[in-house]
């Protein structure tokens, strides 16, 4: 009995033994620490917050809106058309806005847009432009806007879209969450980034599907990014652009960096543009976002390193380079050869049979040339040059100077004062609805945000 019992031990110790000695030998690549477990944002966490896309002459755009509240709102301004260094008035604009907490989806067409005086279309510095519609109601709600990155315990990649532009029927938001660190490699692939790392936040795990009711040649990236603080979501940045290596677009690359433009950066921009208050929300209650309304990133030398195209703006159309990229070599089909010069066939023979002719004009222009010497010659060695008239009238005129380009005004003409931060005491929703704007609201009260307030307004405004 005992040598039973002693053999089972045995066998069990040797088993435990081979299998430790397995793991022991395992690769150092096998054995990578395990990201954090995290309560996974689902869609129904958007509901406490007001979202809307960008629509060009009833054209859905994968745009999202940074909606600072149902009159204004932040957004890519490589979304935009521009014409002569100007907005192209030409274009028809329209906000549409998700029905979010209230239940109700609205469309307003855009009146006034104001582009930042540093953006930068080639390095993609400063991609922000302010748009205002709804502009003639009271505000009823508005966003609280996430500011200060270190209260945020999660990221969230959010993309919305509707199904159906008629009917203003959405798409259930697709999204993605993940803990709030840009990725290692986004400085390789991006200048701007290098030079304005704490105005970006950056991933590589942005990819995702063409919703319906798109027409998108290929794969997007997600239009918004948001805070997660305890358990709420709060609108944090929006797509500034995505750097591609290997390719000139998402249909075909080797890697990629997606970079959110962070809207704390730029609220004193849009107080001072609109002369009103917006709002935010830090954890604190104490830490502010900075305060400097003509704040700019620096615009760094060049647009993106050898092999990486700079992708913005409307993702859904917009498929092509906005930088150019290293050139891909053509594979030459066999029986071609293209080292004489890169023109068609077409061409060549054109300018084949217009040489043959040339030749054939100028021969004869030679010929009839040398038989006119030859019978004129003697006669105009007869003639006196004394005789012939040889004064001659010299002309001159001034010549005009280039004209310059047209420029970009490069301030915003409204000014501001120190903003007026209302304190409170527990974290609101993601945003607010005011029911009875005229009505005012307590400073101290539980519900009362943080306002930025514009230089010149009211104190009804202030309340």
């Amino acid at each position: 009995m005992v040598s039973v019992k002693l053999l089972a031990f045995v066998a069990r110790m040797t088993l435990l033994t081979g299998i430790y000695s397995e793991l022991v030998s395992l690769p150092a690549a096998r054995l990578s620490r395990h990201p954090r477990l995290m309560a996974r944002a689902t869609a129904s966490d958007l509901d406490n917050v007001k979202a809307g896309v960008l629509v060009k002459d009833g054209t859905q755009t994968s745009c999202a809106l940074g909606l600072l509240d149902n009159k204004a709102s932040l957004i890519s301004a490589d979304c935009l058309d521009f014409s002569n260094g100007s907005v192209d008035k030409s274009v028809t604009y329209e906000a549409y806005i998700n029905a979010g907490w209230d239940g109700v989806s609205s469309k307003y067409t855009v009146a006034n847009i104001t582009v930042h005086p540093n953006y930068d279309e080639r390095t993609k510095a400063n991609n922000i432009a302010l748009i205002q519609f709804n502009t003639n109601s009271n505000i009823s709600w508005y966003n609280y806007n996430a500011v200060i990155r270190h209260d945020w315990s999660n990221l969230v990649y959010v993309q919305y879209s509707l199904s159906d532009i008629v009917s203003m029927k959405w798409n259930t938001p697709t999204l993605y969450s993940e803990d709030n660190v840009d990725d290692t490699q986004c400085g390789s692939f991006s200048p701007v980034y290098n030079e304005s790392s704490a105005d970006y936040v950056c991933s590589k795990d942005t990819i995702t599907t063409v919703p319906s009711g798109v027409d998108a040649p290929c794969r997007i990236v997600y239009g918004m990014v948001y805070g997660e603080i305890d358990g709420s979501m709060y609108p944090a940045g929006f797509l500034s652009h995505v750097a591609v290596k290997g390719g000139n677009s998402l249909c075909s690359f080797t890697d990629q960096r997606a970079y959110y433009t962070l809207i704390s950066d730029y609220l004193m921009f849009a107080t001072t543009a609109l002369n009103r208050e917006v709002y935010y929300y830090s954890k604190d209650n104490v830490t502010e976002p900075q305060q400097n309304p003509y704040y700019a990133m620096e615009v760094p030398s060049s647009a993106a390193p050898s092999g990486v195209t700079n992708i913005g703006g409307n993702i859904y159309a917009k498929q092509a380079a906005e930088t150019p990229a290293a050139e891909t070599p053509v594979e030459t089909p066999v029986g071609e050869s293209h080292e004489d010069s890169g023109l068609s066939s077409k061409t060549k023979i054109i300018i084949g049979v217009c040489s043959a002719l040339g030749g054939l004009i100028l021969l004869a222009a030679v010929l009839l040339l040398v038989r006119w010497w030859r019978k004129h010659g003697k006669i105009r060695q007869q003639r006196d040059p004394y005789k012939e008239t040889t004064a001659q009238e010299i002309l001159a005129g001034d010549l005009g100077g280039a004209s310059v380009p047209n420029l970009r005004p490069s301030r915003v003409a409204a000014t501001t004062t120190d903003p007026l931060i209302a304190a409170y005491e527990r974290p609101p929703p993601a945003y607010r609805a005011d029911e009875n704007p005229d009505s005012g609201v307590d400073p101290q009260s539980p519900l009362s945000p943080h306002p930025l307030l514009g230089a010149d307004a009211s104190s009804d405004e202030k309340r």
